[in-house]
Parts: C-alpha cells; structure tokens; sequence
C-alpha cells in the first residue's frame, strides 16, 4: 500500500456535525459559510472620525506606493472596528515579508501588534486590546526608534506600552497596503481614518496633540484623510504626492478555512441552507469562485484527495468543473460531464487521463462526491460513500501549478464543503464523511 496513506486520527466539528478527517489536515476546504452582497456597496462613509472615512467590509484595501527606508517612525490613524475576522487583521502592511518590511495590525484578541522583520524579537504587542471596542472610535499610534531600540505604542493619546528589541534595524516601506496583507487573509473590517506616517518618532505630547486632532505636519511623509466620496484615488496631504488606491472588495467572497484564504466569488450567486451551514448556489453560467495560482493549495504526486456535497439543478451542456487548476495538457479537473456523470480527470506525462461514474448523478439532492487517487491505487470515484469507478494508472502527474484554480465553472446548483486533501481517503474515510450528512435539509434550488 502507498507509504503516504494517513489513517483515520480524529473528528473535526464542521459548523453543527462531526466530520471526520484523515490524519493530515486539508490542504483546502471551503465551507462557503460567508459571503458578501452580490454588489459590493462603496467603500467611502460620511461617517467617519474627522469628515469621511474608509469602511473596509472585508475584502477591499488602500494600495500605496514605495515610500522609502526610515530608521525611525510613526504611525498613527483612527480605527472603529466592526469585527475582527482573522487571527492578525492589517492596519498598515508592507506587501511581502522580505527583512526590515513592517507590519501593523490588531491580533485577534483586540491588541495592537507591530512587527519588523529581522528584529529581535519581530513581534512587539501593547498591552490594551482597543481592537475589541467594537462600534467605537479609537485613536492608535506607535512610535519606533531603530537606533533607541524600542516601539511605544499609545491608545487615545496615552502611552500603553513601551517594549525593548534585542537588536533592531531600520524599517523599510515598500508598497504598503492600508487594510490587507498580500501573502493571506488579513483583511480588516471596520472604519479607517486620518493616517499619518512620520518619519521620525514623535514624543508622548506630540502623540496626544495627534489625537487631539492637530496637524503636526513637521516630519510628515504621507497622511491619507480618508475624506473621498467617490473614486479610487485615496489623496495624500502631506505634500509628498503619496496618493494611494482604493482596491475595492470583490461582489462577493468565501473563506478557505484550511489554508486561511479569502476567494473571489464572480458572477451570479446566493448563499443557500447546505449540509451544514450555508452553500454557495452557482448559475451554471457566469459564477465561479477563483484562487489565483500562487496561493493555490498543493497536490502531491504521493496521492490527493477531492470531496464535496453537490445539489445539481440540471446537467451540464457539456461538462463543468466543481474544482479544477488546468491549463493545456497539465492539471486537473473534478467535475461533471454532459450525461451527468462525475468524473476525475489529469494530465499523467503530458495526456489526459479521465476516470468516469457510472452512473449520473442524481438531480434535486444533496449527492457526497469523492475522488481519490494514489499511484499504486490508481482513481477510485464514490458516490454517496460507494465505489462508483476506478482507473488503474501508471506515469508521473502533469500539475500545472502555474494556473488559476476555479470552483464552480458551468455548474448549476448548489455546492457545500468542498475540501481537498494531500493523502488518499481510503474506502471507510470516504463513507464516514458521507455519513456525517446524512441528516442535511432538501437543497434550495430554485431560481
């Protein structure tokens, strides 16, 4: 038997029913629990701190040029806080972590946290946790000396905590991002206003002047108000010609809650009762949740797994994927085909290797689909936790890393809980998981 093969370890709680899961955790799983309106309303509020503000729901950011290398700096901005979403949600983050690039955010426990890569220790947190104050406004800055070696940080004004670096460099801004982090989901939800960046650590008066409202321009290298109304350019007013862009959410977005990703939804879609939880319900035509190449998960040629609880309203014209990252004659495809059969295809060298049902899939209920595939077991397909086809297979995997991964495209119905794993599921997992949502309400598919 394949040397990868991970047994049955434990039972993970899936939103209201055990889920068991094999040993190695999925690489991928979307449970399509959350989600924003089909239109994504602006972003710009009336409502802010000081005139307007910057309301970030979840998936939008500001986008700001280089701004160069300071050896000494302050930050300083207005924040009311809806929720917070993530384990580290971003205030102001350079995009990559290459050394000396800075990090700003609140943890998910309300602290600030400030980190510079390279420095002893990176991570430096205040003791007060204004991120907690939901609905409030809460002025938050900090101030950062290289060459002192320390960061301050102050909450409406007064100092919080002062915090000691073994060693310590100058901090490098790079492409900043106001709101979000380009490597994972990190991004805020809440209301953003009147950021400044000094270059220079300001002292305790000049912190509480800030906060006080007062300009303070001396040292200034960038200072978005956040008094836009309309438009993505994001003004700066220190007279440094820093304007930023305003990267608006996506119309729609559901988390990865294995790999810590938030995806794109496109087109037409609603979320929908599923198996456990929400599901998302696709159009057949334009809708379709999209990963970008790089932070698509992994497969491994050792062996992978792919499940999901379908709700077909109607067959395919042709085929459709419900999960796929293929791009000519190397991926993969897990989907359906025109007769309603489900099916695992992927390039094996450099030819398309198709494993069929069968039998179609049936219409107008919750349908367990897997796929499992190792190199001495070949694919094996299941329907509802029972072997449904194999293929026998000899060659290396053509995986084309270098694609987009595409959830949903030509597939009409519903889709909940679609979890990709990087170990083959033997025959017992793959019915325990079907097992577990046995209970699951009738699929809402309706126009």
């Amino acid at each position: 038997m394949i040397k990868a093969l991970r047994f049955l370890a434990a039972y993970m709680l899936l939103s209201g029913y055990a889920l068991a899961m094999a040993a190695e955790q999925p690489v991928a799983w979307w449970k399509f629990d959350a989600g924003a309106a089909r239109e994504a309303p602006s972003l710009w509020s009336a409502d802010g701190k000081r005139g307007g503000a910057l309301h970030l729901t979840g998936a939008g950011y500001v986008a700001v040029g280089e701004l160069g290398s300071f050896d000494a700096l302050t930050v300083a901005l207005w924040i009311r806080t809806d929720a917070l979403a993530h384990p580290f949600n971003a205030l102001a983050a350079c995009e990559g972590w290459d050394r000396s690039m800075m990090h700003l955010q609140l943890a998910r426990d309300g602290r600030v946290e400030f980190s510079v890569n390279g420095n002893q220790p990176v991570d430096q947190f205040s003791a007060a946790a204004p991120g907690k104050d939901f609905g409030a406004w809460t002025h938050l800055a900090l101030t950062y000396d290289s060459r002192a070696k320390n960061v301050r940080f102050y909450v409406n004004g007064r100092p919080d905590q002062e915090s000691a670096y073994a060693s310590a460099g100058p901090v490098k801004l790079g492409t900043l991002r106001l709101g979000a982090w380009d490597k994972e989901a990190r991004f805020l939800c809440g209301r953003l206003d009147d950021v400044r960046i000094y270059g220079k650590a300001l002292d305790a008066a000049a912190v509480a002047r800030l906060a006080a409202g007062e300009e303070l321009k001396d040292g200034l290298e960038a200072w978005w108000r956040m008094d836009e109304k309309e438009g993505a350019r994001v003004a700066d007013s220190s007279g440094k010609g820093r304007d930023g862009t305003l990267v608006a959410g996506a119309a729609g977005a559901t988390d990865d809650s294995a790999g810590g990703v938030t995806d794109e939804v496109r087109g037409r879609f609603r979320f929908v009762p599923g198996v456990a939880g929400k599901a998302l319900r696709f159009d057949g035509a334009g809708t379709a949740v999209v990963r970008k190449a790089a932070q698509a998960p992994k497969l491994s040629a050792d062996g992978f797994s792919i499940e999901a609880w379908a709700a077909l309203a109607a067959y395919p014209r042709g085929r459709c994927a419900l999960v796929e990252q293929a791009g000519g004659k190397r991926g993969y495809v897990f989907g359906l085909d025109g007769q309603g059969r489900f099916n695992l295809q992927f390039a094996l060298g450099r030819e398309w290797k198709e494993c069929v049902s069968l039998a179609p899939v049936p219409l107008g209920q919750w349908v367990h689909l897997a796929a499992a595939y190792s190199p001495d077991n070949g694919i094996n397909l299941y329907m509802n936790g029972r072997n449904v086809g194999n293929l026998v297979l000899l060659g290396p995997l053509g995986l084309a890393e270098d694609a987009d991964l595409v959830i949903g495209r030509g597939f009409d119905g519903a889709l909940d809980d679609l979890v990709i794993h990087t170990a083959e599921l033997r025959p017992k997992e793959v019915l325990k998981h079907c097992e577990a949502g046995h209970s699951a309400p009738a699929p809402a598919l309706g126009p």
